[in-house]
């Protein structure tokens, strides 16, 4: 009988190992795919910034105005793409904060360029003294992204010890990195998501709101995840936070809430994934609880996105049925349990305020006139950014035109066409 117990003790340790050692493996490579997708991302940022930097220095000596507009429509695409590759690097946008504004503004600044160009041609000296200092941050930003590719590939840096808060050479190249962008926002055009073109303190109804101290911030970390982190570091921004790292065994989740009244700015969670065990519409669900939980009611879903083992939901605020589009907020669920892995409020946080409208003086019907060729599905009343960092009450009109989708943003006060977007196809 003892002999039996033993081997029936014995078979269900070696089932329990093999089942142990199934799982370490299946983790390591869960995190090997996740070291390949980090090292993608990253050399497409550096290929990005290269061809930018290839671009602003031709632009800031061409006077041919149609290679003017080419090339600043270029410098706009270039800088999206190196924002969205840079969005799937695991540093977290805090991170590089200066970094992501540098490209961000670039970008606005091409965009700005290419649509007056369309009229005068003409670029100011003022203009190509800045294009040159562009490039001039360009080029060291090329040079830091270069050499941190090089030491991931020769093993010197580690997005995994990075996250596990063991990799101070990687946290070096990043705070370095941050260092030579100090200057650049006064020599760049103010365009939508410049720091001064963010609805100012005066406005935005965050900025009513107190400054906490590290301890209160600390207290509402706690109230977030059930931990009270051990330090928390200030982070500037718009918003400027309050952020730590919640370091757990089988997650770590980065959390940041406003200096200004504590609120939960952003969450983001790095975990094993597993199958999906739920839908879009289900995971939905989930994603509009947790914005019903931190106090946001009115708003609108604008595009939903299925990555598989994640869906992303995009939401803005809306006010007396206009959608207020500069108020954005976008929260990640994960497909096995619903949990939320990803939300940011800072679009939302530094921009909400009651906004006062103005009648439309250009009516739906006038604004519809024009545009026969489209098969219209919807139309709203949307507030939408422009380049020039104001905000204009747009008819936003969707609808098809060859089994396409387009959005197109018709000015209430004027009938220009202010945006004509076509719809991404991995968005429903």
């Amino acid at each position: 009988m003892k002999r039996k117990v033993s081997l029936m003790l014995i078979a269900t340790l070696t089932v329990c190992a093999a089942l142990l050692l199934w799982q370490q493996e299946r983790i390591r490579a869960y995190e090997n795919r996740l070291q390949l997708a980090y090292s993608y991302a990253l050399n497409e940022v550096e290929g990005y910034v290269a061809e930018i930097e290839d671009t602003l220095l031709i632009s800031a000596v061409t006077h041919d105005p149609y290679e003017i507009a080419r090339l600043s429509t270029k410098l706009h695409t270039y800088s999206n793409a190196a924002i969205s590759a840079m969005g799937q690097l695991p540093i977290f946008d805090t991170a590089l904060d200066k970094t992501a504004l540098f490209l961000t503004q670039t970008g606005e600044f091409g965009h700005a360029v290419s649509l007056r160009h369309l009229s005068d041609g003409i670029l100011s000296d003022t203009e190509q003294s800045q294009l040159a200092s562009l490039a001039s941050y360009a080029g060291v930003l090329r040079s830091h992204l270069n050499t941190a590719a090089d030491e991931l590939r020769l093993g010197t840096l580690s997005f995994e010890k990075f996250l596990g808060g063991h990799d101070e050479n990687f946290s070096k190249h990043l705070y370095d990195t941050e260092s030579d962008f100090k200057e650049y926002p006064e020599i760049v055009y103010e365009g939508t998501h410049s720091s001064d073109s963010v609805v100012s303190s005066s406005h935005a109804d965050l900025y009513k709101e107190r400054l906490i101290s590290e301890e209160e911030a600390k207290k509402s970390i706690h109230a977030l995840c059930a931990v009270t982190p051990n330090t928390v570091s200030a982070v500037a921004g718009t918003p400027a936070t309050f952020a730590a790292t919640i370091n757990h065994d089988t997650a770590n989740t980065y959390i940041a809430v406003t200096q200004n009244g504590g609120k939960l700015a952003t969450w983001m969670q790095d975990r094993l994934l597993l199958d999906a065990t739920m839908d879009m519409a289900t995971a939905e669900s989930y994603a509009e609880k947790f914005l019903n939980l931190h106090g946001y009611y009115d708003f609108t879903l604008l595009t939903k996105h299925d990555l598989g083992t994640e869906y992303i939901y995009s939401y803005a605020a809306t006010q007396e049925g206009v959608v207020l589009y500069p108020d954005l907020l976008r929260v990640k669920v994960a497909a096995d349990n619903g949990e939320i892995t990803g939300f940011d409020a800072t679009g939302y946080l530094a921009n909400h305020h009651t906004r006062a409208f103005n009648p439309p003086i250009y009516s739906l019907e006038q604004a519809l006139s024009h545009r026969a060729d489209l098969s219209v599905q919807t139309t709203r009343l949307a507030v939408i950014p422009t380049a020039t960092g104001k905000e204009i009450l747009c008819h936003e009109i969707i609808g098809t035109k060859d089994d396409k989708t387009f959005y197109l943003y018709v000015n209430c006060a004027t009938g220009r066409e202010e945006e004509l977007f076509l719809t991404e196809p991995n968005f429903y």
